[in-house]
C-alpha cells in the first residue's frame, strides 16, 4: 500500500530514506542509539542469566529397594486394635 501512495507521489523511498540522514545530526542519530543500547541492556542480560541459570543442587535418587520404611505397617485386625488375630501365626 505504502508503495503505491510513493508511485502515486512520483517519490523513491531509496531517496527519501538517504535525505533523512542528512537531516538528523550525528550526534543525535549517536545519542538515539546509546538510548536504545541502555533499554536493551536489562531484558538481554535477563534472557542470558535465564539461559545459563544453574539448575541447582541435583537431588539424589534412590531406588525404591533401597529405601528405609519410617515405621512398621499397621495392623489391621478382624476383632480388636490390640489383637494379632490377623497374623500369619494362625494361633
Amino acid at each position: 500500500m505504502v508503495d503505491q501512495v510513493y508511485a502515486a507521489l512520483g517519490i523513491s523511498a531509496q531517496a527519501v530514506v538517504g535525505q533523512a540522514s542528512e537531516i538528523v545530526p550525528e550526534w543525535a542519530g549517536l545519542l538515539g542509539a546509546i538510548g536504545i543500547i541502555g533499554m536493551s541492556v536489562r531484558p538481554i542480560w535477563g534472557s542470558i542469566r535465564k539461559r545459563f541459570k544453574a539448575a541447582g543442587p541435583l537431588k539424589e535418587i534412590v531406588p525404591d529397594n533401597q529405601k528405609d520404611l519410617a515405621g512398621s505397617l499397621p495392623v489391621i485386625s478382624e476383632c480388636c486394635q490390640a489383637c494379632d488375630c490377623s497374623s500369619d501365626s494362625k494361633r
